[in-house]
């Protein structure tokens, strides 16, 4: 197959865990889709202008050539359906043009390990009517790492008030841990023939679970999780098919500019991708991180999962993970327990096996998980589950965020919030190539003082495969 034929693969790693209370616990749904895996677009093209801009005018020549998809002015990209294959040297004649190519459909990798079991919303209800709904936020070490409850205590405004746009698969609009805090005005789907609010079901959905660690609201409601700025506004973006993972440059990056252009104060993107760093891939590289760019213009923080494919990116020659390693993208790694349930004063911060790392990709650690307690609990559609993976890593660093720039009323830099987060994440005596700038520390982050307590771990690693 040729190059320019490549199936690219995104990899999102998600680990669930088997283990749930026997009292509470039911089968999830087995849910299949038998879509055709997505490949490149036949014909299709993303094209970008040398100024980073794009006038009505130049719009119009190029339309000239074939049917436009999406067009994104404010980074000068357009993505084309051409008339026919010598469409592309005509418009690269033409002047302000600075390349064509193709535009490449990605498929976001299965996850590895999935559960068959959740913590299901009990559906009976009691004699006065009411849906008697457990709570979970026990079974959440990973707010204990970061130091949330101290953080809640110190600053209770608790992200009130501060946007989090969720780029991902979707999410559940009536989990009850997520429908307090979402803005279903401003969700929107990039993705063909799906809405962003995911079907319904008792099954796990990516968007759902990232979405309840930033900011589910149950502790205001007395079940379910809660999220690390549970008072904070989730806005969810659809750029990946809820049934494939499929998604493309065009989806992502036209979600980056809607949540740009909305008023995020966060994107968190629980997405990544390995590409070789070719002229052939440098375009499209280009196209993401120029939109990465103006939403940091536009004041956004823009947070990434490193990815999980357990790979030093120091010694990783010829390839880039996207959007992990470009500018402006505060990327972050995973950490995890081993036996939490047994001893709750383990250690929380050992490294993931399948964490992605290195001093090139890594800027801040989080809690992304292990297998069984040791994992991440979250709301998915119809209840809560585990997952692992630097995706669940990344929500809980935009979750502190959100706490941050709340505090200040949404008067606050990106460049601010930045070293705010690395100057108080908690300083780990191990090797800093796993861990960046510290652990996130929510607490500290607040509060933002001068003290920096360190934290000691044993340089072992989490099994997690």
């Amino acid at each position: 197959m040729r190059t320019n034929r490549l199936l690219l693969l995104f990899t999102i790693s998600i680990f669930l865990t088997a283990s749930c209370q026997k009292e509470i616990e039911t089968d999830i749904e087995n849910k299949t889709n038998n879509q055709e895996i997505a490949v490149e677009k036949a014909n299709t093209y993303v094209i970008t202008t040398d100024t980073e801009t794009l006038s009505d005018e130049l719009k119009a020549e190029i339309e000239k050539y074939g049917k436009i998809s999406s067009s994104l002015p404010e980074i000068g990209v357009v993505y084309i359906e051409l008339n026919k294959t010598q469409g592309k040297k005509q418009i690269l004649d033409i002047e302000g043009i600075e390349s064509i190519t193709p535009n490449y459909l990605v498929k976001f990798s299965a996850p590895a390990y999935v559960s068959d079991k959740i913590l299901k919303i009990n559906a009976e209800s009691g004699g006065d009517g009411e849906t008697e709904i457990p709570q979970h936020e026990w079974l959440q070490w990973s707010l204990d790492a970061i130091d949330a409850r101290e953080a809640w205590a110190a600053e209770p405004s608790m992200g009130e008030g501060c946007k989090v746009f969720v780029l991902d698969t979707g999410i559940d609009a009536e989990h009850p841990d997520i429908a307090p805090n979402l803005n279903t005005s401003l969700c929107k789907s990039f993705i063909n023939r799906e809405s962003w609010n995911v079907r319904e079901g008792n099954y796990f959905n990516h968007g759902t679970h990232v979405a309840g660690i930033i900011a589910a609201a149950g502790n205001d409601n007395g079940y379910g999780i809660i999220g690390v700025a549970p008072k904070a506004e989730i806005v969810a973006v659809k750029v990946l098919s809820e049934y494939n993972g499929g998604g493309s440059f065009e989806s992502i990056n036209n979600g980056i500019i809607y949540a740009a252009n909305n008023g995020a104060d966060v994107i968190n993107m629980s997405l990544g991708g390995r590409f070789p760093d070719t002229d052939q891939y440098k375009a499209l590289i280009k196209t993401m991180q120029r939109a990465i760019k103006y939403a940091n213009k536009k004041g956004v923080v823009v947070i990434a999962s490193a990815g999980n494919n357990g790979i030093n990116a120091d010694l990783d020659e010829g390839y880039i993970t996207l959007p992990a390693q470009l500018k402006g993208v505060i990327t972050v790694s995973a950490t995890s327990p081993i036996g939490w349930m047994e001893d709750n004063n383990t250690n929380l911060d050992i490294p993931t096996s399948y964490t992605n790392y290195g001093k090139s990709i890594v800027d801040l650690a989080a809690p992304g998980g292990g297998r069984s307690y040791d994992s991440v609990l979250s709301s998915i559609p119809g209840g809560w589950t585990w997952a692992s993976g630097t995706s669940m890593a990344s929500p809980q660093v935009a979750g502190v965020a959100a706490l941050i720039i709340a505090k200040n009323n949404g008067n606050i830099s990106v460049s601010k919030v930045k070293n705010i987060l690395y100057k108080n994440a908690d300083k780990i005596d191990a090797d800093k190539i796993y861990y960046g700038k510290g652990r996130v520390n929510a607490v500290k982050s607040v509060l933002n003082k001068k003290r920096n307590r360190r934290r000691n771990t044993n340089p072992r690693f989490a099994i997690n495969n």
